[in-house]
């Protein structure tokens, strides 16, 4: 590596970093899309619910 050691090491920093990065916004988006699944989920059985009360 020589002369080029910190260029490399940097940028294996900025990759490492800017992969973890999008690993944790890919998980909490997933997550947020679960959450938001089941919310519609749940309301539309409620909302059948009461159809079949009336």
């Amino acid at each position: 590596m020589g002369r080029y050691t910190i260029y490399i090491w940097v940028a294996f920093g900025v990759t490492f970093l800017s992969m973890f990065v999008l690993l944790i916004f890919s998980v909490r988006q997933g997550r947020n899309l679960l959450i938001e699944i089941q919310a519609k989920v749940e309301r539309k059985v409620h909302i059948e619910k009461l159809e079949n009360t009336l």
